[in-house]
């Protein structure tokens, strides 16, 4: 488990500044301290949380990552112009909780996230699996996303609607590249 520090959500916002003549200095993604944050689904979610601005971009990871697998220079250079949320879903990484079976149930994880961060809005940014739970989340609560902004995926918004287990979609996506009867991450 990743060592977190327990903190009342927004006590403490890292990537402040340190007025150097004028210009402000941000911390680095791979210096940031992980927090926790409880959420009313019972979980303790670990997250960073750096940069500055009204309405957060949160970013959901790929399949089985986790905070650490973040490009750190890719953060940096979002939160030099706005506010980023990274954080491990349910039961992954520094998380609480029971790993997830369904994007479905994802993107309810991630609702309960963003709602115990107080956001009423927010950017999101999913990549690969993250971004079939980010266009899953617009459509269980379009009012707490500004834009679900996919990278990274494969499959279109019917596959998401129809809910398939992520068990099952990592199958297909094997079966389509042609590693027959092999289990293992897509």
């Amino acid at each position: 488990m990743i060592p977190a520090e327990r903190t009342v959500v927004h006590a403490v916002r890292y990537g402040g500044s340190a007025a150097s003549e004028g210009s402000a200095v941000m911390a680095t993604y791979s210096g940031l301290p992980t927090k926790l944050v409880s959420a009313a689904n019972g979980v303790d979610y670990a997250y960073r949380d750096t940069g500055e601005g009204p309405e957060p971009l949160v970013l959901l990871q790929h399949f089985g990552g986790n905070l650490d697998n973040w490009d750190p220079a890719l953060i940096d250079t979002l939160a030099s112009t706005r506010r980023v949320v990274t954080f491990d879903n349910a039961g992954v990484g520094g998380s609480t909780g029971t790993t997830p079976d369904s994007i479905e149930q994802m993107a309810r994880d991630a609702i309960a996230f963003l709602t115990a961060m107080g956001f009423g809005r927010a950017d999101i940014l999913g990549f690969s699996i993250g971004s079939f739970v980010a266009q899953e989340i617009a459509l269980i609560r379009p009012d707490l996303v500004r834009g679900p902004d996919p990278a990274g995926h494969g499959e279109d918004l019917p596959r998401i609607r129809a809910r398939v287990p992520v068990p099952a979609s990592r199958r297909i996506r094997r079966r389509r590249r042609g590693i027959p009867g092999q289990t293992g991450l897509a």
